[in-house]
């Protein structure tokens, strides 16, 4: 195993990488409504949509990420951060008759991401012989509360919805690099 250092690197970059995730739903709650709006979907529609993307995060769970466990986490955990962002992108940018697809993609990214930082999370307890999970998860709360704000200042300045998607996506993004740059080159366990 790492040491010290390395530990904390991996929990550095971990609580970015679940920022960055907790960050793009919290841009999410505050924009489905003029996503909702602007696609003129009802209530019962968005819902399917919904519904879709959980069915697809499982089946991905379920499926595809035990095919990925020979993958290091330097590579899954940033395969995961950036298919969310790309998720995002489709979901901010796709027609209204293509907007299903973009729920699939943000279910895959949600799949891995449930899975792999999970995955490395748990690894860098274990590294570092401490709790870290409590820490990880509140990175998580404090990016939904930084990406509600940022949505609401976006709708407040009277910006497209799209623009606080393709900043949530490009946080994904970064924090997907910074992944391939720090996190362990360990499989996943």
């Amino acid at each position: 195993m790492e040491g010290p250092a390395a530990s904390r690197r991996d929990v550095v970059s971990l609580l970015a990488g679940y920022w960055s995730f907790g960050q793009y739903w919290g841009v999410w709650v505050i924009l489905v409504f003029e996503f909702q709006r602007d696609h003129g979907l009802s209530d019962s529609r968005l819902g399917i949509g919904y519904t879709l993307l959980s069915v697809v995060a499982v089946a991905v769970m379920l499926v595809v990420a035990p095919r990925l466990q020979p993958l290091p986490l330097r590579a899954s955990d940033p395969i995961s951060l950036l298919s969310l962002a790309v998720g995002a992108i489709a979901i901010a940018f796709l027609p209204t008759s293509g907007i299903w697809l973009g729920f699939v993609l943000v279910g895959v990214g949600n799949g891995l991401i449930d899975v792999y930082l999970n995955v490395a999370a748990h690894r860098a307890e274990v590294v570092a012989r401490r709790p870290v999970l409590q820490w990880l998860h509140a990175s998580y709360a404090l990016g939904g509360v930084t990406g509600a704000a940022s949505a609401a200042f976006i709708l407040s300045a009277g910006l497209d919805f799209r623009i606080g998607l393709t900043y949530a996506a490009a946080f994904l993004t970064a924090m997907g690099v910074w992944n391939v740059r720090t996190a362990p080159r360990d499989r996943a366990p």
